[in-house]
């Protein structure tokens, strides 16, 4: 099951590396968010809010938290 950063982003047309140029956040990092690899939960608030900026979506979508890992 895809983690909701990836379900967002692929509906706003992005990929990985596009999501990373338009929000300063690596790539390497948005790929391990969407891999569970490292949890989204645990990203700084900084982190959240420039995913949650360019997707256009309340920082609260991204979180995983009502998911198990």
């Amino acid at each position: 099951m895809e983690t909701k950063l990836a379900w967002i982003r692929r509906m706003n047309g992005l990929s990985q590396t596009q999501l990373a140029k338009k929000s300063g956040v690596c790539a390497n990092a948005i790929r391990n968010y969407e891999q569970r690899r490292r949890r989204i939960d645990a990203a700084s608030a900084e982190v959240v809010w420039r995913l949650a900026t360019v997707l256009e979506v309340p920082m609260e979508s991204l979180l995983e938290h009502d998911k198990e890992f």
